[in-house]
């Protein structure tokens, strides 16, 4: 099995507003070793976003770790897609914001959204697991052909993507 990261949205982290990634052309998956841009572009954030996002994964709380990421008056939302090359696409959504409780900042999930679509014309996503904080629900959604090792599969590839990163020399972006 193949996965490569097909695209990645960050919104109102650190400095980035609005941000798109997408590592693929009309003619294909690029083949991306690096990122690289000017003083403040958001390398970094992108790879804070992916340590953020294999934490999730992982089931962990994020705690005060990431409340620097942003500021109070914001909703942060990032959204990664990967690819299992002729077989599907995958999709990670999450909303969250700062809070701070009993006098300690901290990150509240506001929801958490992985979907999937086969890699065919006009397939559509179909939601798998849904998480909404504010109504205290998550919804499993039970599929067939193999979509519920997709959680599975999303953080292998993701401890793949980011023990690879940070071998190559960190968060020492630029």
């Amino acid at each position: 099995m193949i996965q490569k990261l097909k695209s990645i949205i960050i919104e109102n982290i650190k400095n980035v507003k609005y941000g798109e990634i997408y590592f693929e052309t009309s003619e294909g998956f690029l083949n991306t070793t690096g990122i690289y841009g000017q003083n403040g572009s958001g390398k970094t954030t992108v790879i804070d976003v992916l340590e953020m996002i294999k934490e999730l994964i992982q089931g962990k709380k994020l705690g005060s770790k990431y409340s620097g990421l942003i500021d109070f008056e914001e909703i942060s939302k990032v959204r990664i897609e990967t690819e299992i090359l002729n077989e599907s696409i995958n999709r990670y959504e999450i909303v969250f914001k700062k809070v701070n409780i009993e006098g300690k900042d901290s990150i509240e999930i506001l929801s958490e959204t992985l979907s999937k679509k086969l890699n065919k014309k006009y397939q559509k996503f179909k939601t798998i697991i849904e998480f909404l904080s504010r109504e205290k629900t998550i919804s499993i959604t039970q599929v067939k052909n193999g979509f519920q090792s997709l959680k599975l599969k999303f953080f292998s590839f993701f401890m793949f993507l980011y023990e690879n990163l940070f071998n190559f020399g960190g968060k020492g972006c630029g």
